[in-house]
């Protein structure tokens, strides 16, 4: 048995925060400086209302309008996040149902905290 990642796509949320709009409420903080210790230039936040769930249906959405996919072909769905909507059911499971994924597709939900662990880490270090 073997797996591979054979198309990718992404959504990014719609409220956009640039290091220049941070940089205006901690003038302390320079837009520069903020790139080089996160390497970003902008963040992008949900809507009220818009679940991580929402944002995981609309990059698979995406990725079937870029790519010629088959939903039907589909056996896997991993979600990896440390803000899950619920915790039970899974949320790859919930997005499992409303991408109309057949019902034997596998379903994992991965928290992760290492993003935590790299803001701490940058906010002691900066």
């Amino acid at each position: 048995m073997s797996a591979r990642l054979k198309y990718s796509s992404y959504y990014l949320p719609e409220i956009i925060v640039t290091n220049e709009m941070i940089h205006e409420r901690f003038p302390s903080w320079p837009p520069s400086r903020l790139k080089d210790l996160m390497g970003v230039e902008n963040r992008y936040y949900a809507s009220e209302g818009e679940t991580v769930n929402d944002i995981a249906v609309k990059a698979a959405e995406k990725l079937f309008l870029e790519f010629p996919i088959d939903r039907s072909e589909i056996d896997f769905v991993l979600l990896c996040t440390q803000t899950p909507d619920y915790f039970s059911p899974t949320n790859a499971c919930i997005i499992q149902d409303r991408l109309e994924f057949v019902k034997t597709v596998v379903h994992w939900t991965f928290l992760t905290v290492v993003r935590v662990l790299f803001m701490v880490w940058v906010w002691q270090n900066h």
